[in-house]
């Protein structure tokens, strides 16, 4: 179900979602732009509990109380899009099953995400192959060395200016990802050097 740009769409109306008939089959929701949307419709969402794909892009209103139910409730996702959700985090939600299929999480411009962020990250799944944390400026190399070493399968990392990571996590992707990482965004990092760059050369 794609409900792109459908500004008018309110907690109310997932919440009719959340009681249709339909609601075990649905596999795919793209709610970009749904500006209304707040944590109470995270809590009728998470009623979907057969989920695979979630697109909450520029929903700016979620915080890290409605994800928590989303989280623990739909433990068969693979997609997760945050995009822009600034007031959104991982840290701080307590989820003891995870996210066990998650393949790809876009956290591009979530200016809450950190270091402990990618430790609750890490621990929720060890499936994944996509991330971005574009932007994300409370990241540092402790961050990116936890989610790299518990990301063995990780194909595609975006960082573009995440202006608070060194040459260190270079290092931490060279050791970890150097079989599987295909695709590294190094964007607008202006603290990496030669040095860094050198790490890189064990990639394949």
């Amino acid at each position: 179900l794609d409900l792109t740009g459908c500004v008018h769409i309110s907690d109310l109306g997932l919440r009719h979602l959340s009681n249709s008939k339909a609601k075990k089959n649905i596999k795919y929701l793209d709610l970009t732009f749904c500006h209304k949307i707040t944590d109470e419709g995270l809590e009728h969402l998470s009623q979907l509990t057969s989920i695979e794909q979630l697109n909450l892009q520029c929903c700016r209103h979620i915080t890290s109380r409605g994800l928590s139910k989303i989280i623990n409730s739909c433990t068969y996702m693979r997609s997760l899009n945050l995009t822009g959700c600034d007031k959104a985090m991982l840290s701080g939600i307590d989820a003891p099953h995870g996210l066990p299929q998650l393949e790809r999480l876009n956290m591009m411009g979530c200016k809450l995400t950190s270091d402990a962020c990618m430790a609750n990250l890490a621990s929720w799944t060890q499936n994944l192959k996509e991330l971005v944390l574009a932007f994300s400026d409370h990241t540092t190399d402790k961050g990116i060395k936890c989610i790299v070493e518990g990301s063995s399968h990780l194909k595609s990392l975006n960082l573009k200016r995440c202006e608070n990571i060194t040459d260190l996590s270079l290092e931490y992707i060279s050791m970890n990802l150097c079989d599987t990482l295909q695709y590294l965004n190094l964007t607008g990092c202006r603290k990496f050097s030669n040095r860094g760059l050198g790490c890189l050369t064990t990639l394949r």
